[in-house]
């Protein structure tokens, strides 16, 4: 979403699939059928990355052998071309840049959210949001610097607040 588009996100939301069923162990056995060939590959690529996690190299190189072997049950592989998806419109993001930002010190007590609610008009969840963090955090941002700094002079003044723009 970085680069104002989301069908990444959609590409991603999709792939991921909740009602996968357990895998089987691989085996050195190639298949008959096209699933069990792509159920063992599977198999073999989470044993390959528990491996590498546990730091056992003669384990993962074990792994991408029985994917290997799997993979020659399909006999020669072609390239498939990634065709749109048809699940919608890709929907692009303005960039949204402000040019100014008010600065404010870190209240770091979640009870103080009123402050911020009354001198900067924020809605409750986001002051609390902001109320809760110990560092400076940015409370708002905006490209009118006169308006950004007057609050900053309200939250010093009425609050004893350091804030600036």
């Amino acid at each position: 979403m970085t680069f104002g588009a989301t069908h990444k996100l959609r590409e991603a939301m999709l792939s991921h699939r909740e009602d996968t069923p357990a895998l089987p162990e691989a085996t050195e056995e190639p298949p008959e059928k096209p699933r069990e060939t792509l159920e063992r590959i599977r198999g073999a690529a989470n044993a390959a990355l528990e491996a590498f996690d546990r730091g056992k190299e003669s384990d993962v190189h074990s792994a991408l052998a029985r994917i290997k072997a799997a993979l020659s049950a399909f006999g020669t592989l072609r390239e498939v071309s990634e065709a749109p998806a048809a699940e919608g419109p890709v929907i692009c993001l303005p960039k949204v840049r402000r040019r100014y930002g008010l600065v404010m010190e870190g209240l770091g007590d979640v009870e103080r959210h009123p402050l911020l609610t009354s001198h900067l008009g924020m809605d409750a969840a986001t002051a609390r949001m902001m109320a809760i963090a110990r560092q400076p955090r940015v409370v708002l941002r905006g490209d009118d610097e006169a308006r950004l700094r007057d609050m900053a002079i309200r939250l010093h003044e009425e609050a004893g607040l350091q804030a600036t723009v």
